[in-house]
């Protein structure tokens, strides 16, 4: 039988029943196998059944880890205002605290702003009152004792920063911030110049914690506080020790430095008076007396020109350049590399030289009347009108005194360990201190009628002192505040014009009549009398100021010489 041919209705009829019989089961079997294997693979992640305080305190460090600082702050401050009593508060709050306030160490105080300042200062009192025995607190008052140092605190104080790391060390000695409580402690007690309390604190923290990060820098610090006291000797074992248990430290050259000064201004003078030691055929002999007949011994010669030190001035016609000479100097420091830095107003510019006394920079200043220095290579440079730091404008007719008005005159300058600049002001005879951001902290004057300010020094222990001229008195300031006076009447001066300090607290004073440097104990008694020879006082001229570097060397420079002389 011959089948006939589907009508063209009917064959599209038949295509029409296939297609919505097939097309459906096509397109839904092959989609549902690999969905189930995927549920199968891949179940849905729980969701987070922490607590909220938790999950808003992760979400905080999730945000400061992706470099969100902003966002972090504000995430976390929700934990400790809306979860006061969360176990997470008092960790939210000492991180908000250090991402506004980060010095979490003594090098880093002196850079913070007032407003940081502040706004720390209240999360990290709410820390360390009402979260006392969480384990933050005792870093909470460890970094408020930072904020009393700050220069640009204007509630800054140094008995309060003392008393927060007091308390520190009192209320929490296991805790993990005892060492640093230990350290702020005696970094205290050294800048209320009270040697004896602030070596107890840095031998606590080596006894109690020998392993810490701070315990090479305490062991220096504990022979440092020794030197200042009576057993130099004591204070040399402490300090041959950091030598020798830490010898890749940076505190075991600057160790090695002071066990050299020690040992020329206290052990080897005591040595020298010392009745064995002068009593001698010898000694008698050159002191025109009979040996054992009874004098009183011989003032020590502790120093002696350098003759290396130093290249002489340039033979007549020779075409010397300015990067390597200099015309007389007006003053000199020594900066932290132990290389002497030189104001001359002739060249004019401030020149620093090497170990050897040559030139090897020149900074440029119209007018350098005097130099100070600060960390590193930083040079703060005082004249015309102005503060340079090197090359830098650092304050000008922005810096105001006490009246609102610019100094009237920009003489001595020096600079703390915590940034504070000091400036003499000397036709208004007063001592200006600004902080970091050039605000005026602090001013000082003569306490007597006749009294006249003419010369700054600072010492590597972070002292500072002002010499008073007429009276012959020098005055010493901690953290900007004076704390004692020396009278330096007994040492024969006749007209002191400018003032140098070594670490031990002896004082270096220049005399401008004789051209001779007297140096004299912390007390004010005298240990010697340096006197330039002829020949070395006539290439320096009238003489204009001294400086002392952290072994002991002096120097002095004149207003026309082309050289410095080096005492050693």
């Amino acid at each position: 039988m011959r089948l006939e041919p589907l009508s063209r209705a009917a064959t599209g009829l038949f295509l029409f029943v296939l297609a919505a019989t097939l097309v459906p089961a096509a397109s839904q079997a092959p989609t549902a196998a690999p969905a189930t294997a995927a549920a199968q693979a891949a179940p849905a992640a729980p969701e987070d059944d922490r607590p909220l305080d938790a999950r808003t305190f992760a979400r905080g460090i999730d945000a400061l880890r992706q470099g969100r600082r902003d966002e972090s702050i504000q995430i976390l401050k929700k934990v400790f205002e809306d979860f006061p009593d969360s176990p997470y508060a008092p960790q939210s709050l000492l991180k908000v605290a250090d991402l506004i306030y980060p010095a979490n160490g003594w090098a880093q105080i002196g850079s913070a702003p007032s407003q940081a300042i502040k706004d720390a200062g209240v999360f990290l009192a709410a820390l360390s009152q009402k979260y006392r025995s969480s384990r933050e607190a005792p870093r909470a008052l460890i970094k408020l004792g930072y904020l009393s140092l700050e220069p640009a605190n204007p509630k800054g104080d140094l008995d309060e920063a003392c008393a927060r790391f007091a308390s520190a060390a009192q209320v929490y000695p296991d805790s993990d911030a005892a060492d640093d409580a230990y350290f702020g402690s005696g970094m205290c007690e050294s800048l209320r110049a009270r040697p004896a309390l602030a070596a107890d604190f840095f031998a606590r923290l080596m006894d109690e914690n020998p392993a810490s990060p701070l315990a090479p820098e305490a062991l220096y610090r504990l022979g440092l506080a020794l030197s200042l006291l009576d057993d130099p000797a004591e204070a040399a074992l402490a300090l041959e020790r950091v030598r020798t248990r830490y010898p890749d430290s940076r505190f075991a050259p600057r160790a090695l430095e002071r066990i050299t000064l020690l040992h020329r201004l206290r052990l080897q003078p005591a040595f020298l008076r010392a009745p064995a030691a002068w009593k001698t055929p010898a000694a008698a002999k050159a002191q025109r007396i009979s040996p054992g007949q009874g004098a009183a011994p011989p003032e020590p010669d502790l120093y002696r020109l350098d003759d290396a030190y130093g290249a002489p001035p340039p033979a007549r016609g020779a075409a010397a350049r300015t990067a390597e000479a200099f015309r007389g100097a007006s003053d000199i420091a020594i900066d932290a590399q132990g290389l002497a830095v030189v104001a001359s107003p002739r060249s004019p510019g401030v020149f620093r030289l090497d170990a050897k006394g040559r030139v090897v920079e020149r900074i440029a200043h119209p007018v350098p009347g005097h130099v100070g220095v600060g960390e590193g290579l930083a040079v703060y440079i005082s004249g015309a009108d102005r503060i340079a730091l090197n090359a830098r404008n650092w304050a000008g007719a922005d810096l105001k005194g006490p009246d609102g008005r610019p100094p009237r005159e920009f003489g001595p300058v020096e600079a703390d360990a915590s940034g504070r600049v000091y400036l003499l002001d000397t036709r208004e005879n007063a001592l200006l201190i600004f902080d970091r951001s050039r605000r005026l902290v602090g001013t000082l004057r003569p306490d007597v009628k006749d009294g006249r300010f003419v010369d700054l020094a600072r010492s590597e222990s972070g002292g500072l002192y002002v010499l008073e001229g007429r009276t012959k008195f020098a005055v010493e300031l901690n953290q900007g505040k004076a704390s004692r006076k020396i009278n330096l009447g007994g040492l024969g001066l006749a007209e002191p014009i400018a003032l140098a300090a070594d670490g031990l607290g002896d004082l270096f004073i220049l005399d401008g009549r004789s051209g001779w440097v007297y140096v004299a104990s912390p007390a004010g008694e005298r240990l010697a009398v340096i006197r330039p020879p002829k020949g070395a006082a006539a290439r320096l001229g009238e003489p204009s100021a001294v400086a002392v570097d952290a072994i002991g060397r002096v120097y002095i420079s004149g207003r026309k010489g082309a050289t410095i002389l080096r005492f050693r």
